[in-house]
């Protein structure tokens, strides 16, 4: 239901009291807490209603509505009030004159004006309320012009001590449905919300309710501890000026000194400290130590990952297999390479292999930038990688062939690098060959940029060597090796001067290590 901009709050004596007294009527257009300035006349023993109703018993011509001072039972100075017959008015609102988000202290003394909108005052309604056993009506205006109303039989609201705790409402007639529900100790009443706890301070989701409904809940800074709405302070797990950690959670402080964890709604800190390849940081709401780029661990303890396969080597992995590394400068995640522990001293990293044509090689630009694959069948690791792992050190290169009649042979190259991307990820270091492949078949193609079926960087004007050829490869006229062939067709596999035939080759294996100088 919606109500107009009206609505009217005011208070009834239930049981009649005499009294004496005498007063004249004062100014309409005086604030509640402006009586000192009005005009009233005094008798030999001047006395004051305590309320409207006392007013209206003993002034029968005073039964209309108007301002009038009236002093409650223990009140030291009278004060103004609006009176409506005998009912005592303690707050109208009628057409937003009067603004009422106010403070504290004003609540306490009252504003407005009387006969327009006002609050009574908080410190004058606990005076009145308390002498007696008053009943409260509210009236009210809906946009339709309807006229509602309720009442509470036994109004009454503690004093500045008890914060003006709404103490009793008694029971409820009217016009339209009881709006008082009853909450336990540090509740409020209004719209539906996710109720925070101890364990989980900030709840998230709908929590099961409407904003339609109404209901108890705990207000700012207060959170429930089993059926109780408690000050967050006095959960368990609360530290100043943080707040309270959710259980099972854990606090580190902002320099990263000290860690809190919260169990069973107990709060346990510890020293905490960053190891010297880590930082303290703030990472998806979260501070910690966290290891710098090319290190992994805990914060605490961080250890260098390794840049490929031989620093694997060197940290006691001896089987070939799948590991992860991060290269120096890699801006990515640390990604997984396949490494040869076994052939020639092990530690080689490898970057290409076929062995049966099921994977096609026959591929694109991006491809060959960002690898493809399987690492335990065929694959090629991707440029971006090598680029970036060949730049780090000085490699070698290493070049297993096996041919048709299962013959084994190699190349060997004493220094291997690619440029990057900027540089068509072109060969720019080569170094000695040896090996029994018989021939220098990679020098041809020495400061040659990378070509694919759909990016032509060749030398070769007017022909494009990668897609004739359906391979990619550092093509200059266009090439005197080229591996990475389909295994059918009529161009296949090749390397010139090969033993057994050019291109009767069943397997490669292109891989990289550090030089020995660069072994560290």
């Amino acid at each position: 239901m919606q109500f107009k901009s009206y609505s009217l709050l005011k208070i009834l004596f239930l049981c009649l009291v005499g009294r004496s007294y005498s007063l004249t009527q004062a100014s309409q257009n005086t604030e509640p807490n402006s009586f000192q300035s009005s005009s009233y006349f005094f008798y030999q023993q001047p006395e004051y209603p305590r309320d409207c109703k006392e007013l209206a018993q003993h002034c029968s011509s005073q039964n209309d509505s108007q301002v009038h001072l009236i002093r409650p039972d223990g009140c030291l100075e009278p004060f103004l009030v609006y009176c409506e017959d005998e009912w005592t008015v303690i707050l109208r609102r009628e057409n937003g004159f009067v603004n009422f988000h106010r403070d504290w202290v004003e609540y306490d003394k009252g504003f407005g004006f009387l006969n327009v909108d006002f609050w009574l005052g908080n410190e004058k309604l606990a005076y009145l309320t308390n002498q007696k056993q008053y009943e409260l009506m509210i009236n009210f205006e809906t946009k339709r012009g309807e006229s509602l109303f309720v009442t509470y039989n036994f109004f009454r609201i503690g004093d500045n001590f008890y914060n003006y705790t709404l103490v009793s409402v008694g029971d409820f007639t009217g016009t339209i449905e009881s709006f008082v529900t009853w909450c336990p100790a540090n509740m409020d009443y209004g719209n539906c919300k996710c109720q925070g706890t101890c364990a989980n301070p900030s709840p998230t989701g709908n929590c099961n309710c409407s904003l339609d409904d109404r209901v108890c809940f705990c207000p700012d800074d207060f959170l429930m501890h089993g059926d109780q709405c408690i000050h967050r302070k006095s959960c368990g797990c609360y530290i100043e000026d943080v707040g309270v950690i959710p259980e099972g959670e854990t606090y580190v402080n902002s320099n990263c000194s000290q860690q809190c964890d919260c169990r069973s709604n107990i709060l346990t800190c510890t020293a905490y400290k960053c190891h010297s390849n880590a930082t303290c940081k703030e990472e998806n709401e979260v501070r910690q130590c966290t290891c710098n780029r090319g290190y992994e661990g805990d914060g605490q303890s961080c250890t260098r990952l390794p840049m490929d396969c031989f620093d694997l080597q060197k940290d006691g992995n001896t089987a070939s297999g799948d590991y992860t590394i991060e290269p120096v400068g890699w801006s990515e995640r640390p990604f997984t390479i396949n490494c040869n522990m076994t052939i020639d001293g092990g530690g080689w990293t490898v970057f290409q292999r076929r062995k049966n044509g099921n994977q096609p090689f026959n591929l694109g630009w991006e491809r060959y930038q960002e690898g493809f694959g399987t690492l335990t069948g065929e694959f090629w690791m991707g440029n971006d990688k090598l680029a970036f792992m060949t730049n780090q050190r000085d490699y070698e290169l290493r070049i297993d062939f096996i041919n048709t009649a299962s013959q084994p042979y190699y190349a060997k190259y004493d220094l291997f690098r690619i440029a990057d991307k900027s540089m068509k990820y072109r060969l720019v270091g080569l170094g000695n060959f040896t090996g029994n492949a018989a021939y220098d078949a990679l020098r041809y193609h020495h400061y040659q940029a990378f070509s694919t079926i759909d990016q032509d960087n060749d030398v070769y004007v007017n022909y494009h060597c990668a897609s004739t050829y359906n391979s990619a490869w550092w093509y200059t006229n266009c090439y005197h090796s080229d591996l990475n062939r389909p295994y059918t067709g009529s161009y296949t596999n090749y390397w010139y001067n090969l033993p057994g035939g050019n291109s009767n080759i069943k397997y490669t294996e292109m891989k990289i290590r550090p030089l020995q100088g660069q072994q560290k």
